[in-house]
């Protein structure tokens, strides 16, 4: 029940409810009318109990002799449709009179008032009356009575598949009537994301629970917004105002170590800054591209190119650095790629995934190149034999400025990924880690491309 939608929840409850509200109504009916049929029977036996009495009065009371007039008794006795049973006992329980229908003592011992019992397999019912020295017997047939509150709850069981019907019916209308604001307030909350986060839901007109929700939701995505600008705007204008002066320190260091006056030891003091200076300037670059695509503000220069040229580049100038580490890049490429493209930008992507691949690589390793067509879209395959990627560390990927604790010891500063994703997604692809063989690990690029930018073979 948990693990079951809100509406069909509400259905649900809603029908067990009912349908134990209808059985409790069902039962308490028909104990209502068995009473009310008894209290009936009750009070018809009374009338008739008097009027025997009362003819017995008529004809001497207790001067009336039994033995001699039992003709009399019969035409005293109740005209009923089934007979009654009727037993006329003195004070020393000896029969005076009973209809042929009484058989036996079943009624002897049976004390003043009235009483429900059963005789053989007959519910009975039995009046007890005294009068002047005699005890008068009256007992009637319970079976119309049963017969009466079984059809009764017969028809209480036999409805309430078709009352739950209903129900089940109109309670999921209603259902999905009161949940239909909290559906378009859902559907409002998924359309916000980082470059939309203007959208606020819907509020509904009347002042409810969801009324409420939805002015809490939309305050707090109004404060969420203004602390994601002021993120954005301050990662922009920092990156923004250290690119000058980070390319002023590296030029003014390269030319600083071009100089004859330096010894050996000073020279790799300015290399070390040097090498510093540019990974803070491709850090500021990195950030800057982010914060532009977190504002939604990441512009591509797209053109029809062609992706297996791109590659092929990339991979020249990986070779370069995997021939020092002894690592071997094997490709499988097609003749030609072509897809709308920011070549500048795809070949950022490009190389950070090679470059990846050839640093978190084990001695004399391999990397795997490989670009297929599939369907609407070029994947990139780029695979190495390196050490893996943890279970755990593996949905963090992609998260900025993270390193797993297998990768401290190599250079980086955690944004790669992360940028070549964002680069991915602005040209309408992705950039994922997918299940790989044993000892491999593989990162696929797709990117789609569209028939007006086709070959014209294809």
């Amino acid at each position: 029940m948990k693990h079951l939608p809100l509406g069909t929840r509400i259905t649900l409850l809603s029908a067990v409810v009912t349908a134990f509200g209808i059985l409790l109504c069902g039962v308490a009916t028909t104990l209502l009318v068995y009473h009310e049929e008894v209290e009936e029977l009750d009070i018809q036996l009374t009338a008739e109990g008097e009027r025997f009495l009362d003819e017995w009065t008529h004809h001497g009371g207790p001067n009336f002799e039994w033995n001699k007039q039992p003709d009399e008794p019969r035409e005293w006795a109740p005209a009923a449709e089934p007979p009654r049973w009727l037993e006329v006992v003195d004070t020393q329980e000896q029969i005076l009179y009973r209809t042929s229908s009484v058989t036996s003592d079943v009624l002897h011992g049976t004390a003043p008032g009235f009483h429900s019992t059963s005789i053989g397999e007959e519910g009975m019912r039995v009046a007890v009356f005294k009068r002047e020295g005699i005890t008068l017997r009256l007992a009637a047939d319970l079976d119309p009575v049963n017969e009466l509150t079984q059809s009764l709850a017969t028809s209480f069981l036999l409805s309430l598949p078709v009352v739950l019907g209903f129900i089940f019916l109109g309670g999921r209308l209603i259902a999905r009537q009161a949940l239909r604001p909290i559906q378009e307030i859902t559907e409002s909350a998924e359309k916000l994301t980082a470059q939309r986060l203007d959208q606020r839901v819907p509020v509904p007109p009347a002042r409810d629970e969801i009324h409420r929700l939805a002015i809490v939701l939309n305050s707090t995505f109004d404060r969420l917004d203004q602390s994601f600008q002021q993120a954005i705007r301050f990662t922009a204008d920092a990156s923004h105002e250290l690119k000058t002066p980070l390319t002023v320190l590296r030029t003014s260091t390269e030319v600083l170590l071009r100089s004859k006056d330096l010894s050996a030891a000073d020279q790799d003091s300015v290399a070390g800054i040097l090498e510093q200076t540019k990974r803070l300037a491709s850090i500021t670059c990195s950030l800057l591209l982010l914060s532009q695509a977190d504002a939604g503000k990441l512009k591509l220069d797209l053109t029809p190119g062609d992706l297996n040229e791109i590659v092929g580049l990339c991979v020249d100038d990986a070779r370069i650095i995997a021939e020092n580490q002894r690592i071997e890049i094997e490709t499988d490429l097609p003749s030609c790629a072509i897809v709308s493209i920011d070549p500048l930008r795809a070949a950022q992507i490009v190389m950070n995934l090679l470059d990846n691949a050839v640093k978190y690589n084990q001695p004399e390793g391999i990397v795997r190149v490989t670009l297929v067509k599939d369907q609407d879209v070029w994947r990139l395959r780029v695979s190495n034999t390196g050490p893996g990627i943890p279970a755990d560390v593996a949905p963090q990927l992609f998260i900025r400025f993270f390193r797993g604790a297998h990768t401290a010891e190599i250079g980086g500063h955690g944004l790669g990924l992360s940028l070549a994703r964002e680069l991915a997604l602005a040209h309408g692809g992705e950039l994922s880690l997918i299940p790989s063989d044993l000892g491999w690990t593989t990162f696929e690029l797709s990117i789609p491309f569209t028939a007006a930018v086709r070959p014209p073979n294809e």
